[in-house]
């Protein structure tokens, strides 16, 4: 049974660690690290002109889809335009059975990063996705270069702006939502002597295959608030854990988005009693 005692040297314990802990996230507060979405696009290029048409012919068709994620840092230091190397996941470009030209990119293999480029022209607010491979048939008995996928976006309804080299493409384009219209999308598929095959490009409306993100504190995932958990969000915020999207959400206790110090403060709170996240257990 404790004293009173037990009970005052318990609270003591509990109210030191609380100040230790404070005073060391508010010397850290500025570390935090931002949410990854996976953004995933799909469309539609129907071609306008070409320069081998035995190849690629005016009105082939080609089903575009790639994803893409939206933390990934600009390289470039230029504030006219970023470059997102690493973003590209995945992409799959598939030639319509209808075609009249015999270009099939379904029998190459697409090198997805480092040698595909995902940049942004925000002079222009445009975006796009240069993409290499190789096993790839000539066009007009050159070998294959690049095939860009790109699209621009209305500057009076969301216009980008680049800081310079260190944004995520988050950063750039804000969350994805309806008001990114679409003015101009197109596809370029360019041989070695950089002739080109260039069709109109229509996207769906971008979507983020990821579940609800769900701002609790449990960090550990096991059901309950410990110190453990404050300790990991800490860890997450230091960028020393690469956290799962559930453990992400989790240590984002307060819900702004980003995972900081604050946050590990907050959930150490909640332990004790003295806080909530957004989303209490």
């Amino acid at each position: 049974m404790k004293t009173n005692k037990d009970r005052l040297i318990t609270m003591t314990g509990s109210a030191f660690m609380v100040t230790v802990l404070g005073m060391f996230l508010m010397i850290c507060g500025v570390l935090s690290t931002a949410r990854a979405d996976i953004i995933e696009y799909n469309g539609v290029a129907t071609i306008t002109s070409t320069a081998f048409p035995g190849d690629i012919a005016v009105d082939d068709i080609f089903h575009v889809s790639l994803t893409y994620d939206d933390s990934t840092t600009d390289t470039n230091s230029s504030t006219y335009g970023g470059r997102f190397n690493y973003a590209l996941l995945t992409f799959v470009i598939t030639r319509d059975p209808g075609n009249t030209g015999t270009w099939d990119p379904a029998i190459g293999t697409w090198d997805i990063n480092p040698s595909s480029n995902h940049y942004t022209n925000d002079n222009g607010d445009s975006m796009g996705i240069q993409n290499h491979g190789t096993g790839l048939d000539t066009l007009g008995g050159i070998p294959f270069h690049d095939l860009t996928p790109g699209w621009d976006w209305d500057p009076t309804v969301h216009d980008l702006v680049d800081n310079g080299s260190g944004q995520t493409l988050r950063n750039i384009f804000g969350d994805v939502s309806p008001d990114f219209v679409q003015t101009v999308s197109n596809l370029e598929i360019r041989n070695t002597d950089y002739d080109s095959a260039i069709g109109s490009l229509v996207l769906t409306p971008p979507t983020t295959p990821t579940p609800a993100c769900v701002n609790n504190g449990d960090v550990n995932l096991n059901g309950s608030l410990t110190s453990e958990d404050a300790q990991i969000a800490f860890s997450i915020a230091l960028g020393a854990y690469t956290p799962t999207y559930d453990e992400w959400c989790a240590a984002d206790c307060n819900g702004d988005g980003e995972v900081t110090a604050g946050d590990a403060q907050v959930i150490f709170g909640a332990v004790l009693g003295l806080d909530n996240c957004v989303d209490p257990l």
